[in-house]
């Protein structure tokens, strides 16, 4: 009977230590960033430390390619710049093309008109796949 009791302690301290191993492992990974603890949203745009905007056409863009806000940020904050896409030279803003992947493998490329005060999403593109987007 000793013998019987003695393995369920063990049986119940391996299973303490593996939920013990679990939960340090969770709170490791939520402070690390890995579990979003609120939903990125075009509200949380940022470029350069101001307000990201979206025109319409990137909005449908982003729709229609399946990219979301989170993964717009994601591709800036790569900071990969297109220089062959890129126009500083544009008018009223310089255009600046940034491309690399997203979280779910796209390659895609971001286009901002980066004026001073109100810089704005102007388009995004699947770089590997053609979509059927009807935006104007």
């Amino acid at each position: 009977m000793l013998n019987g009791e003695k393995n369920k302690q063990l049986n119940n301290m391996k299973y303490l230590s593996i939920f013990l191993f679990c939960l340090c492992l969770f709170w490791l990974l939520k402070a690390c960033g890995a579990f979003p603890s609120k939903t990125f949203t075009e509200k949380d745009l940022r470029y350069k430390g101001r307000k990201l905007g979206l025109t319409n056409h990137a909005r449908c863009r982003m729709d229609c390619r399946h990219i979301d806000a989170f993964e717009i940020q994601e591709i800036i904050e790569q900071n990969k710049v297109n220089e062959y896409k890129t126009r500083m030279e544009a008018q009223p803003c310089p255009s600046i093309a940034y491309e690399g992947k997203t979280r779910d493998g796209q390659y895609v490329r971001i286009v901002i008109g980066a004026c001073n005060e109100n810089p704005r999403v102007i388009t995004v593109i699947d770089l590997d796949t053609e979509h059927e987007c009807d935006c104007k």
